[in-house]
C-alpha cells in the first residue's frame, strides 16, 4: 500500500508540475484534478488506518485467546487420562489382591478425587470454550463489518471525488488552448488583430452616433 501511495503522489506531483507551465482552463483543470487525486489518496490512507486498528489488531489478539482455549482443553484431557489410568490400576488391584482392603480403599479415594477434578476441569473448559465461541462469533461479525464499512466509505467518497475530477477534465477547453497557443506563437499578429477589432468597434460607434442638433 505504501508503494501504491508513492505512485499516486508521483502522479499528482507530475500533474502539478505540468499545470504550472500551462494557463487558462487547462491549468485550472489540471490543478483541480490533482487536488481530487490527493484527496482520494488521503481517503485511502484513512481506510488503511481504520482497517489496521479495527480489523488487523483484533485478529492478531486471537493468537493468545486460541492458546488459552487449547490449554483449557489439554488440562481437561490430562485429568481425564489420569482418571482412566487410576481406574485401570484399581481394577488390577481388585484382580490381583482382592483382600487388600486398605489398598483398594486408597485407590478408590484417589479415583473419586480424580473424578471430581475431571468434572471441574470439564465444566471449566466447557464454559471457557462456550464463551470463546460466543466472543469469536461476535467479534468476527464486528471485524468483518468494520472491513466492509471502511471500504464502502472509501469507495463512496472516492466516487464523489472522481466525479469532481472528471468535471475538471471536461472543463479543459481545447479551443482556448489553441487560441492561447496562437497568441504565444505570433503575438504581433494577435496584437494587429486586436487593434483592428478595436478600430472596427470604434468606427461602428462613430457611424451609429446621432448628428448634433441644427446641422
Amino acid at each position: 500500500m505504501a508503494l501504491l501511495r508513492d505512485k499516486g503522489d508521483k502522479l499528482v506531483k507530475a500533474m502539478q508540475d505540468f499545470a504550472s507551465s500551462e494557463s487558462g482552463t487547462l491549468k485550472s483543470g489540471l490543478e483541480g484534478l490533482a487536488e481530487c487525486l490527493t484527496a482520494i489518496e488521503n481517503c485511502q490512507q484513512v481506510k488503511i488506518d481504520r482497517i489496521e486498528a479495527k480489523v488487523v489488531k483484533p485478529l492478531l489478539e486471537y493468537d493468545g485467546l486460541c492458546r488459552r482455549a487449547k490449554e483449557e482443553l489439554h488440562t481437561s484431557h490430562d485429568v481425564r487420562e489420569k482418571e482412566v489410568d487410576k481406574q485401570r490400576s484399581l481394577e488390577r488391584v481388585r484382580i490381583r489382591d482382592p483382600t487388600n482392603r486398605r489398598r483398594l480403599a486408597q485407590y478408590d479415594t484417589e479415583l473419586q478425587k480424580l473424578k471430581i477434578q475431571r468434572l471441574r476441569a470439564s465444566k471449566t473448559a466447557e464454559e471457557y470454550i462456550e464463551a470463546f465461541e460466543r466472543k469469536r462469533t461476535q467479534e468476527m461479525k464486528s471485524v468483518l463489518g468494520e472491513y466492509v464499512y471502511a471500504n464502502m466509505a472509501y469507495h463512496a467518497k472516492a466516487l464523489e471525488l472522481f466525479t469532481v475530477g472528471f468535471q475538471h477534465i471536461q472543463s479543459m477547453n481545447e479551443d482556448e488552448v489553441i487560441e492561447l497557443f496562437h497568441r504565444g506563437f505570433n503575438p504581433r499578429k494577435q496584437s494587429n488583430r486586436d487593434q483592428g477589432q478595436n478600430e472596427g468597434d470604434s468606427g461602428t460607434l462613430t457611424r451609429r452616433s446621432p448628428s448634433p442638433p441644427g446641422i
